[in-house]
């Protein structure tokens, strides 16, 4: 466990499934009237993710999951396949401290890169990677979405 101001992070563990999806019907709903659908986070299997892959939750002071992020093991490395923070726990760095937690977990088990993909129209949060060292690499039409993909060295990851 890691341990922040505000915060504690661990391993998701299989009934926090139906927190992670509040979470994500709450930061993502914001998109659904541009792109003319749900945001696949939405619609996303978190029981999945939690039992196959590597999921960490914040927990917040009040004892409750206040942010999560889910990381995919693929043939080219890792991938960061979400990270969202409960609606009322936005504006405290807790997006911030997840990344840096993933990125330092995947740094220390000797992975040079992390890669990721946004939507489109989620303009706030490619600039959000952009300003965290990310780099766009390409963009396509993959699952019915509009996507953008970003890349990092994680040598570029402070300690």
């Amino acid at each position: 466990m890691t341990e922040a101001p505000n915060f504690i992070i661990r391993q998701g563990q299989v009934d926090d499934a139906d927190r992670l999806r509040a979470i994500a019907r709450g930061a993502y709903q914001q998109y659904v009237a541009e792109m003319g659908k749900e945001p696949a986070p939405m619609l996303t299997d978190y029981a999945k993710h939690l039992a196959q892959d590597t999921v960490v939750v914040a927990i917040s002071k009040q004892k409750k999951i206040a942010g999560f992020a889910i990381l995919i093991s693929k043939s080219d490395g890792y991938w960061l396949e979400n990270i969202a923070v409960d609606q009322s726990m936005t504006g405290q760095g807790l997006g911030g401290l997840l990344l840096h937690h993933v990125e330092s977990w995947l740094l220390a088990q000797g992975h040079k890169t992390i890669r990721l993909y946004t939507n489109i129209v989620m303009r706030q949060n490619m600039a959000w990677y952009q300003r965290r060292g990310y780099r766009e690499y390409e963009r396509k039409t993959e699952e019915g979405y509009e996507r953008v993909f970003f890349l990092k060295e994680l040598s570029d990851v402070s300690a």
